[in-house]
């Protein structure tokens, strides 16, 4: 018998109460999941109906929904761009001060 299959042997043979709090924390797990998706979907439609209201348009169509998930999918792409670039911006910026800080500290001290 190999040792990996001696470690599933004994795995079974584990009693199942060690895993009753694994399987709440599971279920727990499945549950918030599931929340947060339904109330996403519920996110998401509305802001699907209410661009169609801006829009003046009265019919769901293949192009409407297109265009919208188009319009979302760039928006969030471009927000971790963004996201990234302020970032970049910060440590620039960190950087430039450490440059003009250097300087004036040594002058001061010596």
């Amino acid at each position: 018998m190999s040792l990996l299959d001696s470690q599933i042997q004994r795995f079974k043979r584990s009693s199942r109460s060690q895993f009753r709090l694994f399987s709440l924390v599971g279920t727990f797990f499945k549950f918030f999941i599931r929340l947060t998706l339904r109330i996403l979907r519920y996110i998401l439609l509305h802001d699907f109906l209410e661009s169609l209201e801006e829009k003046e348009e009265t019919r769901i169509t293949a192009k409407a929904i297109e265009t919208f998930a188009r319009e979302k999918l760039v928006a969030s792409v471009a927000d971790i761009f963004r996201g990234k670039l302020e970032l970049i911006q910060y440590v620039v910026y960190g950087v430039l001060a450490l440059f003009f800080l250097v300087p004036i500290i040594f002058i001061v001290v010596f």
